[in-house]
Order: structure tokens, then C-alpha cells, then sequence
């Protein structure tokens, strides 16, 4: 079974989110240099990618058309949170990739941040800083949400 942790630390000191109207790509690059193979969490058209042999968070893409996207007056956003590096755990020993059910769901505060979210949240779900300006919520070892700051598209 597939399970995250973060490694509680400092979190990576760049990324890069960017969104292409042209195509409707999501885009979030770390700084991370990653082997020539990743490690795939697949959520329909939204792909996290995992450096095969460090494990860690490298990076996501989405398939995704902001004009779908939940347009908000206000969003729930944890107001504290820890920082650290996400990385697997556990669970990639047979395969280089995992595909779930969950369709991710995209809710945007005009102006500067996206919430992609994969299932509910509730009180034990913990935040953290991972990489310049990306929160992630970790709840029973698998992401929950994602929430990008400073995003302008």
C-alpha cells in the first residue's frame, strides 16, 4: 500500500507554478534534479511526480481548463502549517506508478490561489510547506489537497 510522509525541515527553496491557456496546462517544477525515471501518483488528468530513487516530490502536471475551475469569494485555507520535503514512504516496490478514483476538484480565489483537492478533509489532516509557495495536505499518508499561492493566470 502506498503511503507519504514529510520529512519535517526545510522545505525546497524553489518551484515554479504556470498555467497554459493555450493547451490548459498546470504546471509545478521543483528545483529537484530527478533520475531518468519518476515515481507517478496519476489522479485522472492532474500526474505527481516522485524522483525514483530519492523519493521525492519533484513535480505535478494537470490537463486542466480554468474556465471550469470553482470560481471563490473565500476558501478554506489552513492559516498555520509546518514545512518539510514530501516523499514516498512506502509502496512503490512492485510498479513506478499508482492511478486513484478520486477526480480532482479545482477552486480558484480570484487573484492569487488554487486549491486542487482529492478527497475530504477533516481535522486530521496536516499541512505543510513543501517547496515556494505550494501547501500540501497529508491525511491517512496520501495527499488530500494542494494549495498553490501566488498563482496568476
Amino acid at each position: 500500500m502506498l503511503k507519504l510522509m514529510i520529512v519535517e525541515g526545510q522545505p525546497e527553496k524553489s518551484g515554479k507554478v504556470s498555467y497554459y491557456q493555450e493547451n490548459y496546462t498546470l504546471e509545478y517544477e521543483t528545483s529537484q534534479v530527478s533520475s531518468d525515471r519518476s515515481l507517478l501518483l496519476i489522479y485522472d488528468t492532474l500526474t505527481i511526480s516522485f524522483d525514483e530513487h530519492t523519493r521525492k516530490f519533484l513535480s505535478f502536471d494537470a490537463y486542466t481548463n480554468k474556465n471550469e475551475w470553482l470560481i471563490k469569494e473565500h476558501l478554506k485555507i489552513p492559516l498555520s502549517y509546518k514545512t518539510g520535503t514530501l516523499v514516498v514512504k512506502e509502496g512503490y516496490e512492485n510498479t513506478d506508478r499508482y492511478s486513484f478514483k478520486s477526480i480532482p476538484a479545482y477552486e480558484y480565489l480570484k487573484g492569487s490561489i488554487l486549491k486542487i483537492s482529492f478527497q475530504k478533509e477533516d481535522l486530521d489532516t496536516e499541512f505543510y510547506l513543501v517547496s515556494k509557495d505550494l501547501i500540501v495536505g497529508i491525511r491517512n499518508h496520501l495527499i488530500s489537497s494542494m494549495i498553490l499561492l501566488n498563482l496568476e493566470v
